[in-house]
């Protein structure tokens, strides 16, 4: 959630139009998560309203950002199309895919798959940019997971054009990108500052 949070920040930086659903966590929770990004500043002094005004008054340019956080618990890949479509999004987040509702479906396989399609049609016949959340099975979160680690479903590694998978082995973080149908993979250090809900690039020491 932090690390899909500070993209969809520097995506409406850059003047796309981003709508971040969230299907677990409220706005509210979200926006105190971004100023603490935004500002380097922990986490807790912004939820207990100890970051001075003069630090608050530097992020008037976030009310101005193309970024809206919606709340979408129970709610469907449909629901979220038509609210993406009714802001002209032209980037949506999912946080995360699993907790999407499926009614039709028979077993949570069959509504993983259903989702994973749904998403993919979604990106497809409206061109918006879809970055969905998912979960990885617990026993792939602290070592080097796989595209085989995606839970409840192999339809998301067919359905998605890239894959990035996060793991902290206790020492170190990494990104690794270990699908992309329009370049290169690989996999890239990054660190973590939980306090700040900061992620950042590290070097690889030789």
């Amino acid at each position: 959630t932090a690390l899909s949070l500070q993209m969809a920040c520097e995506m409406a930086r850059r003047g796309l139009r981003v709508c971040y659903f969230s299907l677990e966590t409220g706005p509210d929770t979200l926006a105190a998560r971004i100023i603490a990004n935004r500002l380097s500043t922990p986490l807790a002094d912004v939820k207990e309203k100890r970051v001075p005004q003069s630090e608050l008054d530097g992020l008037a340019d976030l009310h101005k950002l193309p970024l809206l956080i919606r709340s979408a618990s129970s709610k469907s890949v449909g629901w979220i199309k038509a609210q993406a479509q009714r802001m002209k999004a032209q980037v949506v987040f999912i946080d995360y895919l699993q907790l999407l509702a499926d009614g039709k479906a028979k077993d949570r396989y069959q509504a993983i798959t259903g989702i994973s399609i749904a998403l993919h049609e979604l990106a497809q016949t409206t061109g918006i940019l879809v970055v969905a959340l998912a979960q990885l099975n617990r026993n792939a979160a602290h070592a080097a997971p796989s595209t085989a680690d995606l839970k409840e479903s192999g339809q998301l590694e067919q359905d998605a054009d890239a894959i990035l998978l996060l793991s902290d082995d206790g020492e170190r973080s990494r990104a690794s990108l270990d699908k992309n149908k329009e370049g290169r993979v690989g996999i890239l250090l990054i660190a973590f500052d939980k306090e700040c809900q900061r992620f950042l690039e590290v070097e690889e020491r030789r």
